[in-house]
């Protein structure tokens, strides 16, 4: 959605750009637990985990420009016709540059974080409920028949 493009992160052989964005929100969220939620003195010394937290946000940044970049290419071989069906990222560009990556950026970091918490949550509550649990694990075993069935696009939309 922020890049108009598709980051094949379930995919078996992922890119490398993937590979490095799914290491690099890893260490975001690691590194800002550190930072804001451990006592830390970052704010007036700039400690190891705080210059390791700028050097993979730019890396991120990188990555994601040069997403945006692609997307940029993609658009100007394909526009819209009407702006009722410009995408996200489109109607971003049109203000700036610059503020479409800090967009995409954040619309990533805030859809992993918000995965991450339902998930926790859904988590929680099968655990509280081992019904609903087994109920789930026989749903979810008509698509993934044995332990190691792997998770792909195409069965991702046939799950429960």
């Amino acid at each position: 959605l922020a890049l108009e493009t598709r980051l094949g992160v379930l995919e078996k052989d992922i890119s490398q750009d993937s590979s490095d964005m799914i290491k690099y929100v890893r260490e975001v969220f690691e590194l800002t637990y550190q930072l804001d939620v451990l006592p830390s003195v970052w704010k007036y010394y700039k400690t190891p985990a705080f210059k390791r937290l700028m050097n993979v946000l730019d890396e991120l940044t990188r990555i994601i420009m040069s997403k945006v970049d692609e997307a940029i290419v993609r658009m100007e071989k394909n526009p819209s016709a009407s702006s009722d069906n410009q995408s996200v990222l489109e109607k971003l560009l049109k203000v700036d540059r610059h503020v479409a990556v800090v967009m995409a950026l954040d619309m990533l970091l805030a859809g992993v974080d918000t995965t991450a918490s339902g998930t926790i949550g859904i988590l929680y509550c099968l655990a509280k409920n081992p019904d609903k649990q087994a109920k789930l694990r026989e749903e979810l075993r008509t698509v993934l028949p044995n332990k190691d069935s792997p998770l792909t696009p195409d069965n991702l939309g046939d799950l429960p």
